[in-house]
C-alpha cells in the first residue's frame, strides 16, 4: 500500500493476522498563508497565528502521534539535508500582544481553505488549529470544498491547507514551493536572502554538507511565519 489514511490505518491495525510493516515518507499538510494578501501581508498577524497554533496537539489528535511534529518550514527529518532546528513553542499571550500590535486588540476574523484532497483528517487538523486559535482570539472560518474544487483554486486562496507529497530532499520542495516566482509557490514568499541560501543548497552535491545552508532556509522560512505545518 502506497498510502493509507489514518482511519485506514486503525482499521488495518484491528485486523487478525496482519503484520504492519512501515516506512516514513515526508508528506506532509501544509496550512500556508499569502504574504502579500490581506491581512497575511503583516508578518505580525502570521506570526500570531503560528504562535497560537499547537502542532502537537494537531499531531496528537488527529493522527494518534503517528509521524513526526512538523517545523513550520516543510523540510522533513527522513530528508537527508535537514538541518534539525529548535522548534518554536506555543505561546498565545505573545500572540494575542502582537494582534494587538498589528491594530487587533479585539481578535481577528480569518477562513481557512480546504478541500480533504487526502482523507477527512485535514479538516480534523484544520478543526483542532480553529480551537488553538481562538485561544488567542483569532476566530476561524473553515470553507470546507470537494476535492475536485480545491485544486482549481489550491495556490489563490489567502489561506489554504494543501497537501504536499514526498520529495528525496527538502531543498526539492522548497524550490517547487517557496522560491520566489516559483510555479507552486502557493504562499507567494519571496525574499532574496532564501533564494541565495537554497542556491547555495542546490549547489552543494553531498546532503550532510548542504546541510549548513539548509539551516538557512529553514530558518528563514519558520521566522517570516509562511505556514502551520503540524
Amino acid at each position: 500500500i502506497y498510502r493509507a489514511t489514518i482511519a485506514e490505518y486503525d482499521l488495518m491495525k484491528s485486523l487478525p493476522n496482519i503484520q504492519i510493516l512501515t516506512g516514513s515518507a515526508a508528506h506532509t499538510l501544509v496550512m500556508r498563508m499569502q504574504v502579500d494578501a490581506k491581512p497575511f501581508d503583516d508578518i505580525r498577524v502570521r506570526q500570531a497565528v503560528q504562535l497560537a497554533a499547537d502542532n502537537k496537539q494537531m499531531l496528537d489528535v488527529v493522527y494518534r502521534g503517528e509521524g513526526q511534529i512538523g517545523g513550520n518550514y516543510h523540510v522533513s527529518p527522513i530528508q537527508p539535508d535537514h538541518f534539525p532546528l529548535e522548534p518554536v513553542a506555543r505561546d498565545v499571550a505573545k500572540a494575542k500582544a502582537l494582534l494587538a500590535e498589528a491594530g487587533y486588540p479585539e481578535g481577528i476574523d480569518i477562513e481557512l481553505t480546504l478541500g480533504n484532497t487526502q482523507g477527512r483528517w485535514e479538516q480534523d487538523t484544520a478543526q483542532v488549529l480553529q480551537q488553538n486559535l481562538a485561544e488567542a482570539g483569532i476566530r476561524l472560518k473553515l470553507n470546507v470544498l470537494p476535492a475536485a474544487q480545491y485544486w482549481p483554486v489550491w495556490d489563490k486562496v489567502p489561506f489554504g491547507a494543501t497537501y504536499w507529497a514526498h520529495r528525496p530532499l527538502g531543498s526539492m520542495t522548497l524550490d517547487l514551493a517557496y522560491r520566489s516566482g516559483a510555479a507552486w509557490n502557493e504562499s507567494h514568499f519571496a525574499d532574496p536572502a532564501f533564494d541565495a541560501a537554497l542556491d547555495s543548497a542546490m549547489g552543494t552535491v553531498d546532503p550532510q554538507a548542504r546541510k549548513a545552508a539548509m539551516e538557512v532556509c529553514q530558518t528563514i522560512l519558520r521566522d517570516q511565519a509562511v505556514m502551520v505545518q503540524a
